[in-house]
């Protein structure tokens, strides 16, 4: 999810130039997927608890996020889909952070999220760097925001095998 969030922020002033926008005023329109995150991850973690919804905010999130990164490269004007984008952006950011103390027992929550950290910082990385190999491969602007819609099903896709564990069903 992150790695997604980042390409976006990192890749999308190119993908808006190639709709007419100067490098300044594609980098100012982007700048409102980080001014959003500041107050809608604390908001909706806020609602996913006290409306007992963090799967259908984490999910929502997800889907939402990635079908509208998905939509930027081919919308003949990207500001619809980058709105959707603005608004859910931010509300699988908290809840995911809750989930490693969900699965750690409290005498093994160091360890655990040492290890969880350490991957995801891996993660964050190395993954970016494919973006910008597949932008360099193909030579299209359309390729980092494609590849930020590919992260975020691979967050669903985490999720749904986080809660499957959770949940004691054997993973075969």
């Amino acid at each position: 999810y992150n790695v997604g969030y980042i390409v976006l922020i990192s890749f999308l002033p190119g993908l808006f130039t190639n709709h007419g926008w100067s490098f300044a005023q594609a980098s100012r329109i982007v700048s409102f997927l980080g001014w959003t995150l500041i107050p809608s991850v604390p908001l909706a973690g806020y609602l996913a608890e006290r409306f007992n919804r963090s799967n259908l905010f984490l999910v929502g999130g997800f889907v939402l996020a990635g079908l509208a990164a998905a939509a930027l490269p081919f919308a003949l004007s990207p500001l619809l889909a980058f709105a959707l984008l603005v608004v859910v952006i931010g509300a699988p950011a908290g809840l995911i952070m809750a989930l490693p103390a969900q699965a750690l027992r409290p005498q093994d929550r160091a360890s655990g999220m040492g290890i969880y950290f350490t991957w995801y910082y891996v993660g964050m990385a190395a993954l970016p760097g494919l973006a910008g190999m597949a932008r360099d491969i193909t030579g299209s602007a359309a390729a980092p925001a494609l590849f930020a819609a590919a992260m975020m099903a691979l967050a669903l896709l985490g999720l749904i095998g986080f809660r499957l564990v959770q949940s004691g069903l054997p993973m075969r």
